[in-house]
């Protein structure tokens, strides 16, 4: 097997006019994913098993979650390749 390859992640988030959280997330890989989940809050937005395997995978999330002044919100995302190697990123804020 080859040695994992670290994949390149980026989530971004705003506040909803119309309520809660807009999220969108992008994975890269040099190896082909198989499975891309997306957590907010401890809830699964996505757990999408890719066909076909491709190398990016791209996803928003227009209106989720909630929005609250001084809350903290930590959205995660993962990808696992076809080798079986899995990766993450979270990233974690405070609503203003």
């Amino acid at each position: 097997m080859a040695d994992p390859t670290p994949m390149d992640f980026t989530v971004t988030h705003q506040q909803n006019p119309l309520g809660g959280q807009r999220i969108a997330i992008t994975v890269k890989a040099k190896v082909r994913l198989v499975n891309v989940k997306t957590v907010l809050d401890d809830i699964t937005l996505d757990d999408h098993d890719l066909d076909p395997h491709g190398t990016s995978y791209s996803r928003s999330f227009p209106q989720v979650g909630d929005f609250h002044p001084g809350s903290q919100h930590t959205v995660i995302g993962s990808g696992t390749d076809e080798n079986g190697f899995t990766d993450a990123h979270h990233e974690t804020w405070t609503d203003e």
